[in-house]
């Protein structure tokens, strides 16, 4: 469209005096040459409308080259929900992040005996879950461990006495578990009950922190071939899968990790269990 026919378009600009000439921009002059921006007179409108600048050079004409209408369209948009539907896309995108080894896993006779157990007896009180120990019915609860846990006291008792420092934190790590109820002592009556299974412990240190002293219970060990391990239906593997861990970092934009401090002490055991 020629410039003459553009600017008929407007009232301010109909009698603008306009000569055209048919040629190619070879140079543009920017603000490096600011005389030539000067504004010497101008004619306006209203706003979005086409105006005109009188420069140095001759007048410019800035804006829209012709009118703009615009024109309304509606949409209708009609939205039907299938929640079985919307469910299964879940379960296709969540499939990614679920390790594939806990999947092709089937449910044991144990954890099934185990999570029964678990889930009929937990009770919450002051604080602190109080879970019923999961035993077998095959085990024989005729059988102590006393002589094997003695053996296992007095080896300990050697290794603190020739370990002046090891004495005094691993002193200072009970005291806590006292001060703090994770252990309680026990009274004369009940020493004398037998059969009774006691937890041997033993001191396990890091290079990372070798000021600090982690007493671990030794659930594990074994009393004629049998363990208080044994004696116990298996509950699920909780351990986390590394690879589950890297792809669930997928899922979010923030990770977050959270620890319980001395988790295994944390769970207490109903107090009529007298064969610990």
């Amino acid at each position: 469209m020629r410039l003459s026919e553009i600017i008929k378009q407007w009232p301010h600009l109909a009698d603008f005096p306009v000569e055209y000439f048919d040629g190619e921009v070879l140079l543009l002059i920017g603000c490096d040459v600011p005389e030539a921006h000067w504004v010497l007179d101008q004619r306006l409108s209203g706003r979005k409308n086409p105006y005109s600048v009188w420069t140095l050079l001759s007048w410019v004409i800035f804006g829209p080259s012709c009118f703009t209408s615009y024109e309304m369209k509606s949409v209708n948009c009609l939205a039907a929900e299938d929640s079985n539907l919307i469910n299964q896309i879940m379960q296709m995108h969540d499939a990614e992040f679920t390790d594939a080894q806990l999947l092709n896993q089937g449910i044991s006779v144990d954890y099934t005996e185990a999570m029964a157990t678990v889930d009929s007896g937990t009770m919450f009180v002051d604080g602190h879950f109080v879970v019923p120990l999961p035993w077998r019915n095959s085990v024989n609860t005729d059988m102590g461990n006393y002589e094997s846990a003695l053996s296992r006291l007095n080896s300990l008792k050697h290794r603190l006495i020739n370990d002046k420092a090891l004495r005094f934190r691993y002193a200072q790590t009970m005291k806590m578990t006292k001060e703090k109820r994770y252990a309680v002592p026990v009274s004369g009556e009940h020493c004398d009950i037998h059969p009774c299974w006691y937890l041997p412990h033993h001191a396990v240190l890091t290079q990372k922190k070798p000021e600090k002293v982690r007493v671990v219970l030794d659930c594990a060990a074994k009393h004629k071939g049998l363990s208080l391990n044994d004696m116990f239906y298996q509950g699920p593997d909780t351990t986390a899968n590394l690879v589950g861990i890297l792809l669930r970092f997928r899922t979010a934009r923030i990770a977050v990790t959270a620890d319980i401090e001395k988790m295994f002490m944390q769970v207490k055991v109903p107090n009529k269990i007298e064969v610990l």
